[in-house]
């Protein structure tokens, strides 16, 4: 029988899907927690390699066999749209499982439900306009391409945004024909489980959707390296991305990477200021600021810096913690007690550095939220670019303000950044902000707004921020490879 949300009042167990079955794990069963309180609140069956190797030869026998590839891209698409669909009518209570299991604000999680339709949605429509081409090459012969899918796919999802990231994979990769096996983070594997079950009311033959949670070090890097999978697409830190493009290598396997970033707020004197404060908050502390395009690093102009700051911190005291069930509350969570340390760490070190901590700068005091895991929004000052705090990402509510003379400067600045995910402009002159777009060195450059991902347009990284992309057409065409054909007619 499908999974089922967990309820208020008691542990409910999550199965892996295989094969169209759910089913228990050869390892060991996970207790997950809810991270504002510490509360157990489900348990997942965790996999092993060999459930992995399982699921694998499953997805390949469905991709051979089910037709899901071969049959008409109108059943991919009303598949899809009607997981869409049923996405956006229980909005309510699937926001409320990743609220409980990720520890963001409910109001951010059922934002996130609808974003997750869009993308099943969006993908739905694109599965009817696969197109190749006719090329002429000359008399007597008949030149075409096809875009075909790869089989099985690979998909190791992260543990920050699950629903979301999760859905710009899985509908890309059914809406192209493709088999996939799913490796969700252990911490937040619930909303891809419940995306199978959706996905299998929805009509979806078995096998084609494999989801088998675990831990990644194991079974991420078994997927990676698996000589069944065609293709491989990961989001998460750098560091692991490599790591996965190695692993993958040997087989030749296609890779996309979607991985971390270090982006950039450029505040121009000429800037609304209300516009780029307003922005600024939401754009780091989002999540506790565990995105990968958390805009961590602002740099202001001098001559606007100090007003800048003072209502910039204003504005970031105004930020409440707690539940995630709290209609007051803004700032969540981090996922886990070791996420906490590892922010915490990066604040002491900055602090030996030299920085100053303007606010915030470790636990809250409130014993109201001693057992949950929570880190004062912390803005830090008196930084140099060689600093760690300014080069690496702490995925953690920390951001580092800092300022900047003139265009060329601050633009050679951040360039010099070895990540390249997103970056934001605040100016007025429309030459000015073009200008600065077009050399700045990031994968999505925005202008006096911080929204980032479109589910039309493409999303991802430059540098070691990633490869490829997601969303958009060229979301899609990562999950297709092009075959051509010639024909002789004479």
């Amino acid at each position: 029988m499908p999974n089922e949300p967990a309820t208020t009042d008691r542990l409910h167990a999550f199965r892996m899907v295989v094969g169209g079955e759910r089913r228990a794990g050869r390892g060991e069963q996970s207790v997950l927690v809810e991270p504002w309180s510490g509360q157990p609140f489900a348990t997942v069956e965790m996999g092993t390699t060999d459930d992995l190797d399982d699921a694998v030869f499953a997805a390949a026998a469905a991709f051979d066999g089910s037709g899901w590839a071969t049959g008409r891209p109108l059943d991919r698409a009303a598949v899809l749209g009607q997981v869409a669909s049923t996405l956006r009518a229980r909005t309510e209570e699937i926001g409320a499982l990743e609220a409980r299991n990720v520890g963001r604000p409910l109001a951010e999680c059922r934002h996130n439900v609808e974003l997750a339709a869009d993308a099943f949605a969006y993908f739905a429509s694109l599965s009817t306009h696969l197109r190749g081409a006719s090329i002429p090459i000359g008399s007597g012969l008949l030149d075409y391409s096809l875009r075909e899918p790869y089989g099985v796919c690979g998909l190791i999802t992260p543990w920050n945004n699950p629903i979301v990231l999760s859905s710009w994979k899985i509908a890309a990769g059914l809406a192209a024909g493709n088999a996939l096996v799913v490796k969700p983070a252990s911490a937040t594997p619930l909303s891809v489980l419940i995306m199978a079950d959706l996905l299998e009311e929805a009509g979806l033959p078995g096998g084609i959707l494999n989801v088998v949670p675990g831990p990644g070090g194991q079974l991420g890097d078994h997927l990676a390296a698996h000589p069944g999978v065609r293709k491989v697409s990961f989001t998460g830190s750098t560091a692991t991305g490599i790591h996965v493009l190695q692993r993958a290598a040997p087989n030749l396997a296609k890779v996309s990477l979607e991985l971390g970033g270090k982006s950039p707020s450029l505040v121009f004197a000429d800037a609304e200021m209300d516009a780029a404060i307003s922005g600024s908050v939401p754009a780091m502390f989002s999540n506790a600021g565990q995105m990968c395009t958390a805009r961590s690093r602002i740099l202001v102009q001098r001559s606007r810096y100090d007003e800048f700051l003072d209502r910039f911190v204003d504005r970031v005291g105004q930020l409440k913690m707690g539940s995630p069930f709290d209609d007051a509350v803004t700032l969540g969570p981090l996922i886990s007690p070791a996420q906490v340390d590892t922010v915490l760490r990066f604040i002491e070190r900055a602090k030996a550095d030299g920085a100053r901590i303007v606010c915030g700068g470790g636990r809250p005091s409130d014993p109201m939220l001693a057992a949950g895991n929570f880190v004062e929004p912390t803005v830090i000052t008196g930084v140099k670019d060689d600093m760690e705090i300014v080069t690496e990402e702490v995925f953690g509510p920390v951001v580092v303000v800092e300022q900047f003379d003139d265009e060329d400067e601050v633009v050679r600045r951040v360039n010099a950044s070895r990540y390249g995910l997103a970056a934001t402009v605040w100016t007025r002159d429309l030459a000015l902000a073009h200008r600065v777009a077009a050399v700045l060195q990031a994968g999505t450059v925005t202008i006096n707004t911080t929204k980032v991902s479109h589910v039309y347009a493409p999303f991802g990284g430059y540098k070691q921020s990633g490869l490829g992309r997601e969303l958009g057409l060229e979301g899609l065409d990562e999950f297709l490879q092009v075959k051509n054909v010639i024909v002789s007619t004479v």
